[in-house]
């Protein structure tokens, strides 16, 4: 009879001391688990960089505004990766310099020829960089660095494509600015863009042509809008350059850069007509 009562208290104690237990529980607390940050976008049609938010705002401002902030994103490549510019800058005023040693007692020149003979050697050089230039704009505009020697890498396919399209480009030019013909408001943007088009691809003259006419013939005022700024740069470089007068080496030195930072800024108009069409299709 004794054990009966015993049962009873530890069932009783138990049922005390279940609300104690119960209300010395934590109630559980949810933990959120924070999701991977996504990696950045990479185009394949923009040398495989990230896109930065830059590259975003040129699209949704006009024609003026979109070219002034290609030219601010070129000019901050070129501080980052300025030695093939300083080459070419050097380069330049070397040619310059045996200009003005050679024809120093020559008369001043009276027509186009005799300009155009007096800085023969400058000329020469145009022909020799030919093929650096739109191979550094084409580094700028993907943000990469590049080397001195793969700037100036000579590769006689490119080369030779690429003085061919400048030939027939200029024919294209002389003829459509004959009255009546093809405007030359639209063959300047649709042709404008083939150096650097066989520069990138390594296309035949002509190909390289048709390519730069597809890409920008839905985009002629945005091409003419970094031409303009081309235009505005290179003669502000001239009135700056004016004011150092005889100063050989400053001139060539401004006047240069200002070549360097506008074929840069149409190596990145290229990049972006390629993602424009590359979204299209």
């Amino acid at each position: 009879m004794a054990a009966e009562p015993r049962k009873r208290t530890k069932k009783a104690a138990s049922k005390k001391t279940a609300p104690k237990r119960a209300a010395t529980q934590q109630p559980a607390v949810e933990v959120k688990k924070e999701l991977p940050k996504a990696p950045p976008v990479r185009d394949e049609a923009y040398g495989g960089q990230a896109e930065s938010p830059a590259d975003s705002s040129v699209e949704s401002k006009g024609m003026w505004l979109g070219a002034a902030e290609i030219f601010k994103q070129i000019f901050a490549q070129i501080r980052k990766n300025p030695r093939p510019a300083l080459v070419l800058i050097v380069g330049y005023a070397i040619l310059a310099t045996l200009d003005w040693l050679y024809y120093r007692h020559w008369p001043v020149p009276k027509t186009a020829m005799d300009t155009v003979r007096r800085s023969m050697f400058q000329n020469i050089g145009s022909l020799l960089f030919l093929q650096a230039l739109p191979t550094y704009a084409l580094a700028l505009a993907d943000r990469r660095e590049i080397s001195v020697g793969k700037v100036f890498k000579f590769e006689a396919n490119r080369y030779f494509s690429i003085l061919l399209a400048t030939i027939i480009s200029i024919g294209i030019f002389v003829i459509s600015s004959i009255p009546l013909l093809i405007p030359l408001i639209w063959t300047i943007p649709w042709f404008v863009l083939a150096s650097y088009v066989i520069a990138d691809k390594g296309v035949g003259p002509v190909e390289g042509l048709s390519i730069s006419k597809r890409l920008a013939q839905n985009y002629k005022a945005q091409v003419w809008g970094v031409i303009g700024m081309a235009l505005l740069v290179n003669l502000a470089a001239v009135m700056v350059a004016a004011i150092f007068g005889r100063i050989i080496v400053v001139v060539v030195a401004i006047t240069t850069f200002a070549s360097v930072w506008s074929v840069g800024s149409m190596a990145a108009t290229y990049r972006w007509l390629q993602k424009q069409e590359a979204r299209s299709e």
